[in-house]
């Protein structure tokens, strides 16, 4: 882990970052890391490893100053491998240059997302965290044993500091087939509420899929419930016709967007009171392949008033490799 902040457009050195391209010889992470990073799991720290892992930050709006003691609180969750489960710890202290250290000095003790001796208590890989503005800590993941997306809150209220287990809302939201890999997530606000939406795969009918909340009355609501859908997640296969790729390693993701306040986090149309031509371009680029048609975004609503996200995922196509596909709810 390294931390730091600036607001320059120059290249320059800046917190635990070193411009290591324009300041002496390429860098390397394997050559000599553990002199300039900080280890958060593994090596003296007493947390085990994993290889999946998401971190994210509570903003205190760039406001750091000893009188008020004011920063950011860093938050990581992960998977620990031997354990089997999603461990989550944060840093209140980020800009404390703690560089070479190797005991997670100034992270939290790591707390359970999802609790032992539950049905899920084994969930967490491909996990991922979004942070919404007014500081509400938000968590997809997927479930080795039971094969299932699964989705954590933990309220704006703690701060992005947990002491317990208990802190957390959890839920399955989905449970059909083998589902709920490759996940990515974003977070927008609609009226009142946190709205999460999860990109994500589907092994059993190898197609991509969206879910976002519909239920506001409770913070995790269930979307599944053995195995039957409860309603209060918008679940949807995305009925590509094309073969997702990805990747031996299984490594690409279904990516989620939306457009949203980049001040407030409330999301809002994309669409413009101007006009623009509709004439698509078919015109090579710097690349040597060709781009055309439209990409539309958030201007349509369902019946809750959450306008539609988009998402993104690479396709096989033909013979030429992969391309970019987008979808987006009608």
């Amino acid at each position: 882990f390294r931390y730091g902040y600036t607001n320059s457009t120059k290249k320059e050195n800046f917190g635990a970052f070193t411009d290591k391209e324009t300041d002496g010889a390429p860098y390397t992470y394997a050559n000599g890391a553990s002199t300039v990073v900080q280890m958060v799991t593994g090596s003296s720290t007493g947390n085990n490893s994993g290889a999946y892992l998401s971190i994210g930050v509570v903003s205190a709006n760039g406001t750091v100053t000893s009188a008020t003691g004011v920063d950011d609180v860093v938050v990581l969750v992960w998977y620990d491998a031997t354990e089997r489960c999603l461990m989550y710890t944060y840093n209140d202290s980020p800009v404390t240059n703690r560089q070479g250290n190797k005991t997670a000095t100034g992270w939290s003790t790591p707390v359970r997302v999802f609790a032992e001796g539950t049905d899920f208590e084994n969930t967490g890989e491909y996990c991922k965290v979004a942070v919404d503005n007014d500081g509400g800590i938000h968590i997809a993941c997927y479930d080795p044993v039971n094969l299932d997306l699964d989705y954590a809150y933990l309220p704006s209220s703690f701060g992005g500091k947990p002491t317990a287990q208990t802190d957390f809302e959890t839920c399955v939201v989905d449970s059909n087939g083998v589902t709920g890999s490759n996940i990515t997530l974003d977070v927008a606000k609609v009226g009142s509420d946190w709205i999460p939406y999860i990109g994500y795969y589907m092994t059993s009918c190898i197609k991509p899929k969206l879910a976002y909340k519909v239920a506001t009355t409770s913070n995790a609501p269930a979307g599944s419930d053995d195995d039957s859908v409860t309603g209060n997640w918008e679940i949807q296969i995305i009925p590509t016709t094309q073969t997702v790729e990805m990747q031996s390693n299984q490594h690409n993701d279904i990516n989620v967007g939306v457009w949203k306040n980049k001040d407030t986090g409330v999301m809002k149309t994309s669409l413009t009171t101007t006009s623009s031509s509709n004439s698509n371009s078919n015109t090579p680029n710097g690349y040597d392949s060709t781009s055309y048609g439209q990409i539309y975004g958030n201007g349509k609503t369902d019946a809750n008033g959450n306008l539609y996200p988009v998402l993104g995922y690479a396709v096989k196509y033909g013979a030429t490799g992969d391309h970019i596909e987008t979808a987006q709810m009608r």
